[in-house]
């Protein structure tokens, strides 16, 4: 019944459009349409923050920006000039599937490091609600 009610309506458009269009072209105009509807609200894979899908020149490029950046007060930043080289010379010497298995272990561990570091910051406040999600967390 629906097809039914669609097809009439096509049929209506059709015949407002009197000597613009084929008959054809315009069914095919309205098909063409419908699919791409159809096509926009497909699923798509749920995000994966644990992929690596930086290369290994885009990890060291920033690096090199971290570096340039600290570099703009050396005598504060020496440290953490000279680690981010160390982290840029491993980064050199592995194979990027190795990378790639590094960096899904540590995002995971950024999160778990961002979820235990507020719970520490609310306890240090005595707030509730890290009490709650201290209590949440020991559950999991």
């Amino acid at each position: 019944m629906k097809d039914d009610k669609s097809k009439a309506n096509i049929d209506d458009k059709i015949t407002t459009h009197k000597g613009k269009k084929q008959k054809s072209e315009i069914k095919r105009d309205i098909q063409e349409k419908k699919n791409n509807t159809e096509a926009s609200t497909e699923k798509k894979p749920p995000f994966e923050p644990e992929k690596l899908a930086l290369t290994k020149q885009e990890i060291l490029e920033f690096c090199d920006d971290v570096i340039k950046k600290w570099e703009n007060d050396p005598s504060k930043d020496s440290r953490y000039i000279f680690a981010m080289n160390a982290v840029k010379t491993s980064i050199l010497w592995t194979e990027e599937a190795t990378i790639t298995e590094i960096w899904r272990e540590i995002i995971h561990w950024v999160f778990q490091l961002l979820y235990k570091n507020a719970i520490a910051q609310g306890n240090e406040d005595d707030l509730e609600w890290s009490k709650i999600m201290k209590k949440l967390g020991k559950q999991i």
